[in-house]
């Protein structure tokens, strides 16, 4: 569903250098009144600001979540290897077995 709504120009105009498509800019002028702050373009560019550290931050818990996700998958890895090398069968077999 789109977004619909009126953001001022001059906070517009204060996001100099950000991305200007709709969504984006009702998302900024969403969060200022969530806050119970007026629309002003001082508090469109601390907004914009927060949500670009918020961004970096997400990001950064992304790349630890994938490097715990690489991390688990060599770990199963492992563990698959060795129990194919206890009972000398495939993985599939044993799960076949395991009824997996």
């Amino acid at each position: 569903m789109a977004r619909t709504g009126t953001v001022n120009l001059s906070s517009i105009a204060a996001l100099n250098g950000m991305p200007l498509n709709p969504d984006y800019l009702l998302r900024v002028k969403e969060r200022i009144v969530a806050r119970g702050a007026d629309e002003t373009p001082e508090e469109a560019r601390e907004e914009a600001a927060a949500m670009a550290y918020e961004a970096m931050d997400r990001m950064e818990r992304a790349k630890g979540l994938r490097a715990a996700g690489r991390a688990l998958m060599a770990e199963a890895a492992a563990e698959t290897a060795e129990a194919e090398e206890l009972t000398n069968k495939s993985a599939v077999a044993i799960s076949r077995r395991m009824g997996l």
